[in-house]
């Protein structure tokens, strides 16, 4: 009896099941409800053929058993020797994403102060290495071994996607960032120029504030908005913006046009909350001035009814309050022309405030 390492069993045949012959539709009613009138009986349908299994039992001598063995190791070598080099050639295409280099160059760019155009550039390179993983195969077929890529290409796409979307996400935090920077300013500013003044203190120091953002603040701000906008173009062409986002820039981007007409209208108010404290200080100078008349017709009087000489000893006496209103007279006199007719900007409300209170009382 010759053993498995004395002989090689071939083995040829059919080994797919065959398929029957196709049954023209007239056979098969044929075969169901008889045949026709006057035409004879049907042959029946051929029968499909079975496969058939045969065995070729081959001898061989050592010498070509041994030839046998070293021509089927060469060739399993040959295959495993592909399916190797192909692994390396993968390997090699991939080296810097492998290894790390590529992780180490996106967190040194990250770190820096990059600027935008240098971030697009960035974007584009990195999103290269997404593309390229795309088109790695699911599977692959090398002689006799099928090589199963899914989880290859899965871990290339999620390591390559990696190093776009961190670039992308610092893109649109620099993005809200200085969205919201800005939105807060012009926030800030229609608030603050739409409130009432309490006092002419706070008056003079919101005149103040007004025009500072009517000559300087509204211009600086138009051109940081409009420096974003370029960026905008920019940005939109490399990531994608959540709708929150869009319209908070939409806001910010309609602010300086939205504002002008509130400042315009916050100067009108002031100029009349300005008219009316002029107005304020009219009628407490009027009062100041009914006040002296009345003391200067006192005075009159105490000429007539008393000696002269004996005036001073007589207000010491029993004047004093007078005395402290004189004081105020003069000052008065001196402030007057100052206060009425002077740059009304130059002026100091807190001084004014006391003064005329004092001057009132």
């Amino acid at each position: 009896m010759l053993k498995m390492d004395d002989c090689v069993q071939l083995y040829r045949g059919t080994w797919d099941e065959p398929q029957p012959p196709k049954i023209p539709k007239w056979r098969q009613k044929a075969g169901i409800y008889g045949p026709p009138e006057g035409v004879e009986e049907v042959a029946p349908p051929l029968r499909p053929l079975q496969p058939k299994r045969e065995t070729l039992v081959v001898t061989l001598s050592e010498p070509q058993w041994d030839s046998f063995k070293s021509a089927l190791k060469s060739s399993i070598q040959q295959r495993f020797k592909d399916a190797s080099e192909n692994i390396a050639q993968i390997k090699s295409e991939w080296s810097a994403v492998l290894s790390g280099e590529v992780k180490q160059q996106v967190e040194e760019f990250l770190s820096q102060n990059a600027e935008l155009h240098e971030y697009s550039g960035h974007i584009d390179h990195y999103s290269k290495y997404v593309e390229q993983a795309s088109h790695v195969p699911t599977s692959g077929t090398l002689h006799v071994f099928r090589l199963e890529y899914v989880y290859l290409r899965q871990s290339l796409l999620s390591l390559s996607g990696t190093f776009v979307s961190q670039l992308r996400n610092k893109l649109i935090a620099q993005h809200r960032d200085t969205v919201q920077g800005l939105n807060n300013q012009f926030s800030t500013i229609h608030t603050r120029i739409q409130e009432t003044p309490q006092s002419t203190d706070q008056l003079f120091k919101l005149m103040e504030y007004v025009e500072e953002v009517r000559r300087i603040t509204i211009h600086r701000l138009a051109e940081e908005v409009a420096e974003m906008v370029v960026r905008l173009k920019v940005i939109l062409d490399v990531v994608h913006l959540t709708s929150e986002d869009l319209a908070i820039t939409a806001a910010v981007i309609v602010w300086p046009a939205k504002l002008k007409p509130v400042i315009e209208r916050a100067v009108e108010s002031l100029e009349d909350y300005k008219q009316e404290f002029e107005e304020t200080l009219v009628e407490r100078s009027g009062e100041v001035n009914h006040t002296l008349e009345r003391i200067q017709q006192f005075v009159t009087e105490l000429e007539e009814l008393s000696d002269v000489a004996h005036v001073s000893k007589y207000i010491r006496d029993c004047l004093v309050p007078y005395e402290e209103l004189f004081t105020l007279v003069m000052k008065w006199r001196k402030y007057e022309k100052h206060w009425m007719d002077g740059d009304f900007t130059s002026l100091d409300p807190d001084f004014i405030d006391i003064e005329t209170e004092e001057l009132a009382r």
